[in-house]
């Protein structure tokens, strides 16, 4: 995978061509850069298979790999000059419980918020959940809900994970992960209450201690009203979800996205890659001279040559210096040492 900052940067075909079933094949670039306007590309040195369709399948998967690889190699090269905030965990529903609570003190559908911070990059991940539910004849399966709350009355569903309940416990389950990106919505996470099957504790949505959201401080906000909209300490119904409070290792290459110049060159390195790819695939298909008017050494000159343009590329990264990070997710690196001989 790669950070969706990525998507349309680069395009394969900027003219014409005989395949016209491209169909879910992005074909646009934000920077009007493309795939073969690059001075060393020829269709016919770069033919796959019988068709035009051809090449084009093998450019887009390997424009995407290309897109990985660059999403990877710039944090590291950029490691000692931008830093990515450290993953901290913050329980969501404390794994302690109190007295069972009522059934009049449940309502039918009982529900937790989370409610984040505006912070691009940064997500709520969540990938065990604990149901501490005690049922009543035997073990049940629950569908848990998340929404995303649009508004005060629409809300798009994100997710449904259908967790057994087979006794009380206080132990999470692993569920499929799910990422809330901190984009300032609301996301309420519920189930339907059946007193016949399943009795609720009381338990709290906050631990009890002074910083009580010290490790969520800026991801999310703290939960300090109840369903009737008083000053209280919230509930959480029995959901109980250790959370990873994270920040996307894409947020680097997105935040130098912000740079048009940053953003150009990276188009150039996607476009490098891609071609040096392709030409791998051929050598590894076995179709040198056969579907292609290199020879042996001229592909592996041509490798050679895409694989320098871009190794030069993020060199150029590296000596870099002004950077737009936001001091959350992303922050200057610690102080350079400079050698006094060469003043870098």
């Amino acid at each position: 995978m790669y950070p969706d900052c990525l998507e349309n940067l680069l395009g394969l075909i900027s003219e014409d061509c005989s395949c016209t079933d491209l169909g879910a094949i992005a074909n646009e670039s934000s920077i009007n850069l493309f795939v073969d306007q690059d001075p060393n590309y020829d269709a016919c040195r770069f033919k796959v298979g019988s068709s035009d369709c051809d090449l084009i399948s093998l450019l887009n998967k390997s424009r995407a790999e290309a897109y990985r690889q660059v999403s990877m190699d710039l944090p590291a090269v950029l490691s000692k000059s931008i830093s990515v905030k450290a993953d901290s965990m913050y329980y969501i529903g404390q794994p302690s419980i109190g007295r069972y609570l009522l059934t009049s003190e449940v309502p039918a559908h009982p529900s937790i918020k989370i409610a984040t911070n505006v912070r691009p990059g940064a997500y709520v991940g969540i990938k065990k959940i604990g149901l501490m539910l005690s049922p009543v004849s035997g073990a049940f399966d629950l569908d848990l809900r998340v929404y995303r709350l649009l508004n005060e009355t629409e809300r798009e569903l994100l997710k449904t994970w259908s967790i057994n309940v087979a006794n009380f416990s206080v132990n999470t389950k692993t569920v499929e992960e799910l990422r809330l990106p901190c984009d300032g919505y609301t996301y309420l996470i519920e189930y339907d209450f059946d007193p016949e099957v399943f009795r609720v504790p009381e338990t709290r949505y906050h631990c009890s201690c002074g910083d009580k959201i010290k490790n969520a401080k800026d991801f999310i906000y703290e939960q300090i009203f109840d369903e009737a909209g008083n000053k209280a300490d919230v509930k959480s119904y029995g959901i109980s979800i250790p959370a990873t409070m994270g920040c996307e290792q894409g947020s680097v290459v997105c935040s130098l996205m912000n740079n048009p110049d940053y953003k150009t060159v990276i188009g150039f390195m996607v476009r490098n890659k891609t071609l040096q790819l392709v030409l791998q695939k051929q050598v590894t298909r076995q179709e040198v001279n056969r579907t292609t008017l290199l020879s042996p050494e001229d592909l592996a000159n041509a490798i050679s040559n895409f694989s320098m343009q871009y190794t030069n590329r993020l060199t150029w990264f590296q000596h870099e210096k002004n950077f737009n990070v936001d001091g959350f997710c992303l922050s200057c690196g610690g102080p350079r040492k400079i050698n006094m001989l060469t003043g870098r």
